[in-house]
């Protein structure tokens, strides 16, 4: 008789566990997910092959910008804001304003890195990134794709 390795027998005695106080039941392909909840399929929905559930997306799953800014500047970087890179405006337009700070801390000293997120319902891939500094100059870096990169070097 093979003998089952003690780990293995811990982590099916919890998914059995899990499985009677949530009324799941595993199946072949329906495992249910971390956290006990399996979400129904459905036309707008994803799978996770990981947990061979399928997950129902909501209107907040696509929903914010977040980016990692790299300081390569040789100053302090206070705040960053972003707005959408409308390219040449027409004569007359006035372009997007820009966003509050989106920076994840106070400052960003330059070497270092930082998260940014910026909260928006807006689906565009093309942003203008302006960077403040602490002696009150600024840069702008225009068509920055956040579509491609999450990293953003600030040179």
């Amino acid at each position: 008789m093979r003998r089952i390795p003690p780990f293995l027998l811990a982590i099916a005695l919890s998914l059995s566990v899990c499985n009677q106080t949530t009324g799941n039941s595993i199946a072949a392909g329906n495992a249910a997910a971390p956290g006990g909840s399996q979400a129904n399929a459905s036309s707008n929905s994803s799978g996770n092959s990981l947990w061979g559930v399928t997950e129902a997306e909501d209107e907040t799953s696509h929903r914010g910008i977040d980016f990692i800014a790299f300081n390569r500047t040789g100053r302090t970087v206070t705040a960053l804001a972003i707005r959408p890179d409308e390219g040449p405006l027409a004569p007359g337009a006035r372009a997007t304003p820009w966003s509050a700070n989106i920076l994840s801390q106070r400052e960003l000293p330059d070497g270092q890195r930082a998260a940014a997120h910026y909260e928006a319902d807006i689906e565009l891939c093309r942003w203008r990134v302006r960077a403040s500094f602490a002696d009150r100059q600024s840069r702008d870096y225009p068509a920055v794709n956040l579509c491609e990169t999450i990293r953003v070097d600030l040179r």
